[in-house]
């Protein structure tokens, strides 16, 4: 799979989760996974084998309630500790990423303006 078609279909999980009503429960009154999760996961799944990607993950989160997670792969591939809800991933990059998505949506907010000094909200 491209890397289009995995955006897309992650685009499509997406659109899936927010027309989902959150009340939507299991008989244990868990939140159901989204619609279309099974197959996302095994998207991902496919995605990372292909990409020789050790380790991945994934979670759906609706008002402060977990609807879905998925681990694919290896946390410590020499230890042969898999991906579990506690694994850490060292995002070093991504990092610069989020910052200017946070920027963009406070200046769009009215929050602060592109033209700021940084010493004005970092001393």
């Amino acid at each position: 799979m491209s890397r289009a078609q995995y955006a897309i279909t992650a685009a499509l999980l997406a659109s899936a989760v927010a027309s989902q009503p959150s009340s939507v429960l299991a008989q244990n009154g868990a939140p159901l996974p989204p619609a279309g999760w099974a197959a996302f996961t095994r998207l991902l799944d496919t995605y990372a084998d292909s990409d020789k990607i050790v380790g991945t993950s994934a979670l759906v989160m609706r008002d402060g309630k977990i609807l879905a997670r998925h681990g694919y792969g290896f946390a410590d591939k020499r230890g042969g500790k898999r991906i579990d809800d506690r694994s850490i991933f060292h995002w070093g990059s991504i990092t610069k990423t989020l910052t200017a998505i946070s920027i963009m949506q406070l200046r769009d907010r009215g929050l602060l303006t592109l033209d700021d000094k940084v010493t004005r909200w970092v001393p």
